[in-house]
């Protein structure tokens, strides 16, 4: 599927060297923005943070993000948010290019759209996000009767080695 690029990213991308930057939108409890370069960019009347943020494995069907922390960033409280945390919530990615021979000089696209995902924390945060097209769900009257007869009651109890559970 072909598409127009602006002209500015078109130039930019036909350079000896382009410089991509990714620009990240999050859904967290409030819309965030960085971008995955040393100091913020203000595109499209937004200013994109600077962030510890790098974009790998961006596929048609998905993504990875990777987050560096510190002690002082908050990356890791907003991610693990027990009530909100990451899963499920929209992420756009655009592409940047910045080319001074060009007007404007800086012009993004739209590169990837969907969801976060899964989350695993060692060195750095790691977030697989999920195309759009890719999001399955199923709709809240899916599972349940009379499809699914075993489903367990109110104040039922489990008992699982040691621990007892009671469903809510």
């Amino acid at each position: 599927m072909s598409r127009t690029l602006p002209a500015t990213v078109d130039s930019a991308v036909d350079s000896d060297q382009p410089r991509p930057v990714y620009l990240v939108q999050m859904g967290l409890t409030t819309t965030t923005r960085a971008a995955t370069w040393d100091q913020s960019i203000v595109w499209n009347g937004l200013t994109w943070a600077s962030s510890g943020i790098e974009i790998t494995n961006i596929s048609a069907s998905g993504a990875r993000l990777k987050i560096s922390f510190g002690d002082n960033d908050g990356w890791l409280s907003r991610v693990l948010d027990v009530d909100k945390g990451v899963r499920g919530r929209q992420i756009l990615i655009y592409e940047h290019h910045t080319d001074t021979t060009a007007s404007p000089q800086t012009d993004a696209v739209l590169v990837f759209s969907g969801i976060m995902d899964d989350v695993s924390v060692a060195d750095d945060i790691s977030i697989t996000c999920i195309d759009d097209s890719q999001v399955k769900g199923f709709p809240p009257t899916a599972i349940d009767r009379p499809k699914y007869n075993f489903l367990l009651e109110p104040g039922d109890r489990i008992r699982w080695g040691p621990d007892e559970y009671v469903v809510p």
